[in-house]
C-alpha cells in the first residue's frame, strides 16, 4: 500500500456498515405506502432500483419531526433532504440519486405520509388576494411524458444545425454540484452525454464552453424542459363572475406545518 493511499480501517467500516444495515431494517419495519413517479422510471439506468417507476416511503414519526425541526438544517437548506433520505425505504435509493423532476412528487408523498391527504393551500386568485383553499393531495396528477430512452435512461435529440445530442434528465446531485455563476452551462454539461459520437466528459465540457453555438443551446434548453415529467401543483379557483382560474402553490417549509 502506498503512503498515499487512504487507509480504512476494517472495523470502523465494519461498524458503519452495521449501522447503515440497522438503519434500513428500522425503516423497514414501519409501515409505509408504495408512490409512482412521474418519470416512470424511464430515465434511471436499467440497474437503478427506481427503474420499476415506483419508490417505497415510510410513514412520518416523531423522528421526522425532529428533522423539520433541526436548526443545522434549517441553516443549511437540506431539511428536504434529510427528510426524503429518513423516509424512503427503497434499498440503494437517496435522495443524490433521485432526478430532480420526481422529487417534488416525493416531497408531496412525504407530507400525504405524515399528515394525511387535506392540505389548507396558499394561492393567488386573478385579482392577486391571497386565498386559503383546501386541496386532496391524493387528486394531484402526474403529468408524463412520451420520450423513448435506452437502458441507460439516455435520450436523443438532433437540432436543426445537424449536430446530434444524446441527454439525461438530471439528478438533485447533479443541482447541488451547479456553479451559480454559470447556471446555464453547468445544466448543459449535466445533461449531455454524448455529441455526434464523443462521450468523453472533458471534450463535451470544452465543445459547450467554445463551440455550442447559442442558437443549439436554446433549442436543446427547450428540447429538455419538454421531456420533463412533473407533478400539477395547479388549482382551479372559482372566481366572483363564475369563471374558473388556475393557481399554484409552493412547497416551502409551511408545507409540513399543517395546523392541526
Amino acid at each position: 500500500m502506498k503512503v498515499t493511499d487512504k487507509y480504512v480501517d476494517p472495523i470502523e467500516s465494519a461498524k458503519a456498515k452495521a449501522i447503515a444495515d440497522y438503519e434500513v431494517k428500522t425503516k423497514q419495519d414501519v409501515p409505509g405506502e408504495i408512490i409512482d413517479l412521474p418519470s416512470q422510471g424511464k430515465f434511471y439506468p436499467k440497474n437503478h432500483p427506481l427503474r420499476t417507476g415506483k419508490i417505497e416511503m415510510k410513514y412520518m414519526t416523531a423522528r421526522e419531526e425532529d428533522i423539520l425541526t433541526n436548526p443545522s438544517y434549517l441553516r443549511q437548506g437540506v431539511v428536504i433532504e434529510k427528510l426524503l433520505d429518513s423516509m424512503i425505504t427503497t434499498s440503494g435509493v437517496t435522495y443524490n440519486n433521485i432526478l430532480k423532476c420526481d422529487t417534488d412528487t416525493l416531497i408531496v408523498g412525504a407530507r400525504i405520509l405524515g399528515y394525511g391527504k387535506k392540505y389548507l393551500a396558499q394561492v393567488v386568485t386573478e385579482k392577486n388576494k391571497p386565498e386559503k383553499i383546501e386541496i386532496d393531495l391524493t387528486q394531484l396528477e402526474l403529468n408524463y411524458v412520451d420520450v423513448k430512452t435506452d437502458d441507460n435512461g439516455y435520450f436523443e435529440h438532433t437540432t436543426s444545425s445537424g449536430t446530434q445530442f444524446k441527454l439525461k434528465l438530471i439528478s438533485n446531485l447533479d443541482v447541488k454540484n451547479f456553479d451559480a455563476e454559470q447556471l446555464i452551462t453547468s445544466f448543459l454539461k449535466a445533461s449531455i452525454v454524448e455529441i455526434n459520437g464523443e462521450t468523453s466528459t472533458d471534450k463535451i465540457s470544452t465543445y459547450i464552453d467554445t463551440q455550442l453555438r447559442i442558437v443549439d443551446s436554446r433549442e436543446l434548453q427547450k428540447y429538455i424542459q419538454s421531456c420533463i415529467p412533473s407533478i400539477d401543483l395547479s388549482i382551479e379557483i372559482s372566481d366572483e363572475q363564475g369563471g374558473i382560474t388556475k393557481s399554484g402553490f409552493q412547497l416551502d417549509s409551511s408545507f409540513f406545518w399543517p395546523e392541526l
